[in-house]
């Protein structure tokens, strides 16, 4: 597993052991942030972060800042790990908490992200999804944009009232969804 693209592409990323993080495919990272565009000075929150690689692609893409949200602590040491060996420095946050505690904190602060990602595990995402998308409408700066990673066999979740649903991109059993606030 790599960072693919920016200052920091080509750059290697452990993976903790076990079935614990499924690290979104370079391929999926690559078109997710091919769709992104411009990164430069964006915030990005990065739920469910596992590796640390999608705030890492940021980062090496022009983010200003990152914010990783992980709960498990094989996980949060490789995500340390990662961060050491490619030197973000201040331009990470990493966050250790599960999504469900942490994101209260996120609506009720001040802080607004132009970019939230969320890739939960599979079996957990129709519930968990849905929650994110609520709170993305209060956390997410205006014009902001949110990426839910889900599995390609489920639908999205419905889109509450605030965001649209701009395109939905099927890459093997991975799928994407982004939703716009308006």
């Amino acid at each position: 597993m790599r960072v693919v693209s920016g200052t920091l592409g080509g750059r290697s990323l452990v993976a903790p052991k076990g079935q614990t993080v499924r690290p979104t495919p370079d391929r999926v990272r690559e078109a997710l942030f091919s769709a992104l565009g411009d990164l430069e000075g964006v915030s990005l929150l990065d739920l469910y972060s596992g590796t640390g690689a999608i705030s890492f692609e940021a980062i090496s893409r022009g983010a200003a800042r990152a914010t990783a949200v992980e709960r498990d602590k094989r996980a949060l040491e490789v995500i340390k790990k990662n961060a050491t060996n490619l030197d973000v420095g201040p331009r990470l946050e990493l966050i250790a908490s599960d999504v469900k505690t942490a994101l209260p904190r996120f609506v009720s602060g001040t802080r607004r992200f132009d970019v939230v990602f969320a890739d939960p595990p599979y079996a957990e995402a129709g519930a968990v999804l849905p929650e994110v998308l609520a709170a993305a409408l209060v956390i997410m700066a205006e014009g902001g944009l949110t990426v839910l990673e889900h599995s390609s066999r489920d639908e999205p979740p419905p889109t509450p009232p605030g965001l649209a649903l701009e395109r939905t991109k099927k890459y093997g059993e991975t799928a994407l969804a982004f939703y716009r606030r308006g």
